[in-house]
């Protein structure tokens, strides 16, 4: 027998993002769902995946203002300095938490420790959740609403909104759904993930050096770890799997050097393809795309998860100015959301794009300009500073979020 709910936002994935944006709205009292496609069980068994993410200090104080950072901060290790460096040329820059007057560039925290704590505070709250559920069809004949058709393990679902977000990923079936067009560029790369000890203390700084294969960064973790992001080319990554763990240390030993000493232990081992993805349209009718869904971007430089972080920001506090002001849900919120992120999107597409082209390139043509780059930016504070703002995610206007500050009914939220 279908069952039938009404909601005044639905949210498509109940990943990282998707639970993030349902937290970040639910203060605002609306009738709010999530659906994911896979089971409870599979959060808590989260601890098996090897990946870290490095928060940026903007997206940091959004996660304060969506009063999440107190259950994560103490599990996160702060990013005081970045060393940037090019294997094998004489190029590096330097960037510095006091010479940019913050109390860290930003925070490196386990994908299990986070998604541990936002599935908690989840089940804390008041929104619903159908979880496992996958979704089936997407109607927008009715302009007044959508309405979703999912298949539970207890039957079919639909759903009746004013909203749906949706949060389901590089491989989102919103989108096919919807039938947005995507543009998607194979880097015929994949990022090798572990985590690794150390002989001596990391002293709260991040590594990310440039190789001919591609980008190599080590993020600070707690108890003298350090977590590896590993760019090489697709063809290698069976071979490097294969290694044993003292072959694939004395390898990344190679590639990385001395600059933290001994690497002494690696932890599991991880692959994930590289791909970029961009959409032809963010939304379409009362439907929009968030996160992964809408962007994938090249892990150098950290920003894809924090893109959507700001994306999450910019959303919520535009759902909330909407709602406080009574004004109708519908697709003109999508429409101050496209005109109000694109330029943020479109410039970190185009950056960590840049930089894997120019920095992982063989050609001498390229050696010297990026080197003499590099070497100019160490020694102009100016423009480091602006480098720095942009990496921070604390470029331009900021909204009350994204200054750590929550979303409230008598004050400006964008």
């Amino acid at each position: 027998m279908d069952t039938q709910f009404n909601f005044d936002i639905v949210i498509i994935g109940g990943g990282l993002v998707g639970t993030t944006l349902a937290l970040a709205l639910e203060p605002l009292n609306l009738n709010i769902a999530i659906v994911e496609a896979q089971a409870e069980q599979h959060f808590q068994e989260s601890s098996l995946d090897a990946r870290s993410l490095a928060l940026a200090y903007g997206s940091a104080k959004i996660l304060q203002g969506i009063d999440l950072w107190q259950f994560l901060e103490a599990q996160t290790t702060a990013i005081k300095h970045i060393h940037i460096s090019d294997k094998g040329h004489f190029g590096f820059t330097r960037l510095d938490s006091e010479q940019a007057k913050v109390e860290a560039l930003g925070y490196v925290i386990e994908v299990s420790a986070l998604s541990t704590v936002l599935y908690e505070r989840l089940k804390q709250s008041k929104i619903q959740r159908f979880f496992p559920a996958n979704l089936i069809s997407l109607d927008q004949s009715d302009p007044n609403q959508v309405k979703l058709e999912l298949q539970s393990e207890n039957g079919p679902i639909t759903l009746a909104n004013k909203l749906v977000l949706g949060a389901d990923g590089a491989n989102s079936a919103v989108r096919r759904l919807l039938d947005i067009d995507s543009k998607e560029h194979d880097y015929e790369q994949v990022a090798i993930v572990s985590n690794i000890a150390l002989k001596r203390s990391h002293e709260n700084k991040a590594y990310e050096r440039f190789t001919e294969e591609g980008p190599l960064a080590l993020l600070p973790l707690s108890d003298q770890r350090m977590a590896v992001v590993w760019t090489v080319g697709a063809t290698k990554q069976e071979q490097i799997l294969n290694q044993s763990d003292q072959e694939f240390l004395m390898n990344l030993q190679a590639a990385f050097g001395y600059r933290l000493g001994k690497f002494l232990k690696v932890g599991k081992r991880q692959v994930y393809p590289l791909k970029q993805l961009k959409v032809d349209s963010h939304y379409k009718g009362r439907v929009a795309l968030i996160g992964n869904s809408a962007h994938s971007l090249h892990p150098v430089g950290g920003q894809g998860f924090n893109l959507s972080m700001r994306d999450i920001a910019a959303l919520a506090s535009l759902i909330a100015e909407h709602h406080y002001q009574e004004k109708a849900l519908d697709e003109s919120v999508f429409e101050k959301y496209r005109d109000l992120r694109k330029l943020d999107q479109s410039t970190m597409l185009h950056l960590t794009d840049s930089l894997v082209k120019i920095f992982s390139n063989h050609n001498v043509l390229y050696s010297l300009p990026r080197n003499i780059a590099l070497q100019k930016l160490e020694r102009c504070p100016p423009v480091k500073n602006e480098i720095n703002k942009l990496m921070m995610g604390v470029h331009g206007r900021l909204n009350r979020l994204s200054r750590g500050l929550k979303l409230e009914q008598n004050s400006s939220l964008l």
